[in-house]
């Protein structure tokens, strides 16, 4: 993925929902700030490994730690397609 392409960002899904953040463009791999919740956010950053960073059209940040993330189109074409409900969540009401 090349930094500025489009993509949309899934926090996760179930049988019956998928959870999604919204679309945004991809940033580029960067090394993750402190504030960033979550296990997998923890590992990255004891690890010194960059993530990628995606800039939400909410203005949001969301990190690929944080979600299952792709190619905007394919990503609307996914959902479209999937039978399940989609739900728009927001990262920054989620707990660690």
């Amino acid at each position: 993925m090349k930094e500025g392409s489009r993509v949309g960002a899934i926090l996760s899904g179930d049988a019956v929902n998928i959870y999604f953040l919204g679309y945004g463009v991809y940033l580029g791999d960067v090394l993750l700030p402190e504030d960033v919740k979550g296990f997998w956010a923890k590992l990255c950053r004891a690890g010194k490994h960059k993530n990628p960073k995606i800039q939400l059209d909410n203005g949001k940040v969301v990190w690929g730690c944080q979600c299952w993330w792709g190619d905007e189109e394919k990503v609307r074409t996914m959902l479209k397609d999937d039978k399940r409900k989609v739900i728009k969540v927001d990262i920054s009401k989620l707990e660690d």
